[in-house]
């Protein structure tokens, strides 16, 4: 099942951050957009494997940093990453080994952000 939802929520300070989000199982896609805002927001996505390949990235002239949360289907933290306009811009990685596949809970935390970033994983085929 393909589905798309697009949520918007008051941001702790500057804009609104707007998370528009594509997922089908195995494949998820977040596109955020913000004018200054620190926010959060928190998902769940079904991915049938142990592992999952991530994609971040901070849109050209973004500010600010995102940081990436996902947990395998027990609640083990399988990755915690952020990228940021005065440090790693963009990131391509693999989840932990050992993650159990089914219902993963997806967060990513906005720190000022001012543009668009850009977050993917796909479930892993090793």
């Amino acid at each position: 099942m393909r589905f798309a939802l697009i949520l918007t929520l008051a941001a702790c300070g500057g804009g609104d951050a707007i998370f528009d989000v594509s997922s089908e199982p195995d494949s998820i896609s977040i596109d955020v957009s913000a004018d200054g805002a620190s926010d959060a927001e928190s998902m769940s996505w079904e991915n049938r494997g142990a592992r999952a390949e991530v994609s971040m990235s901070l849109g050209n002239g973004a500010t600010g940093e995102v940081v990436l949360r996902v947990r395998d289907d027990a609640g083990t933290l399988v990755l915690d990453e952020t990228i940021a306009d005065d440090g790693t811009r963009s990131l391509d990685t693999l989840t932990e080994a050992g993650g159990e596949g089914g219902t993963w809970e997806v967060e990513i935390r906005t720190q000022g952000l001012d543009g668009n970033a850009s977050i993917s994983l796909d479930r892993y085929w090793p």
